[in-house]
């Protein structure tokens, strides 16, 4: 008979079989799995999709909110890979965040910025 091998449910990784913590992660060892290898994905390409949307979002800005929603999903979803690409992540959050705000403030300029000249003008009687 085989002896049963025990893996640790964070990491996958093979612990010893009175493991507390597992040396691999750190990661306080839970209810023994034995004999089933956790297999994580390897890259977590939603992270690069996020932070590529984030970058066209700085030319055509209706992208970046696409570019947000991604990256704050593959930034969740980190812990689920063995590359988790949170920097990537945190790249798009950031850029699309920075170009979401920048986009709201021009687009309010563009709509408040007339109206406040021709109240002036108005106030001040002066032909536009």
């Amino acid at each position: 008979m085989s002896k049963k091998k025990k893996y640790c449910t964070n990491c996958s990784n093979e612990i010893s079989e009175d493991a507390v913590v597992c040396p691999s992660c750190g990661v306080k060892v839970g209810a023994p799995v034995y004999n089933v290898k956790v297999v994580k994905g390897t890259s977590n390409d939603l992270a690069i999709v996020g932070f590529v949307l984030a970058l066209v979002g700085i030319f055509m800005c209706f992208f970046s909110l696409a570019g947000l929603i991604v990256s704050i999903i593959a930034y969740k979803n980190c812990n689920d890979y063995v590359n988790p690409n949170k920097g990537f992540a945190i790249a798009g959050i950031v850029i699309s965040a920075i170009v979401l705000v920048l986009g709201v403030i021009s687009a309010l300029a563009g709509i408040i910025l007339p109206i406040i000249v021709a109240i002036i003008a108005t106030i001040f009687g002066l032909a536009m």
